[in-house]
């Protein structure tokens, strides 16, 4: 609970910066060129520093393809399209959960699955879910829909996995940092 107001202490004091810094540039600008230009300048700082944090907080395909090539290794075809993605924010430590449903054209698909299944030992079992982000993304998918499923140790503290749907153009990657 302390970690909290801290972090609202912290979020409350930035904002009063922000605020302080804009309406410091607003006297100058009006000052020197007039209330127009200077309602469009001082409101570049807040709309830049907003834009920064959605971005942060909804990251764009872009992240999930990086997500992709981390996992997996090999670059995002260019018929990728993410069709649903999720992930967690990490606010007080750098723990995260990524997960999103990419298709393919029907050839990419079957040259991804021959790389993964070159390279990695596909999982037994069929673990299902497990957290939300992953749900989200899984949908309504049913385990039947499921053709492989493969597991990978990136790193120290650091994994991911492979859903081959048997559509034979939609996969689900997901990646875990703890």
């Amino acid at each position: 609970m302390e970690v909290f107001f801290l972090f609202l202490m912290i979020i409350i004091f930035l904002i009063g910066v922000i605020a302080g810094v804009t309406i410091i540039i607003f006297k100058l600008i009006n000052k020197k060129w007039g209330l127009r230009v200077a309602l469009s300048g001082a409101s570049i700082i807040p709309l830049v520093l907003l834009s920064m944090l959605l971005r942060s907080i909804y990251p764009g395909d872009d992240f999930f393809h990086n997500e992709f090539r981390s996992v997996l290794g090999i670059e995002t075809p260019t018929t990728a399209k993410v069709i649903k993605k999720s992930a967690s924010y990490p606010i007080f430590h750098p723990d995260y959960l990524s997960s999103t449903r990419i298709q393919f054209s029907t050839q990419d698909y079957l040259i991804i699955m021959d790389s993964v299944d070159s390279c990695y030992v596909p999982t037994e079992e069929v673990r299902f879910g497990g957290f939300k982000e992953l749900k989200h993304v899984l949908g309504s998918t049913k385990r039947s829909e499921i053709v492989s499923q493969y597991e990978v140790d990136l790193e120290m503290g650091v994994s991911g996995g492979i859903y081959f749907l048997n559509d034979y153009r939609t996969v689900i990657i997901y990646k875990i940092v703890v």
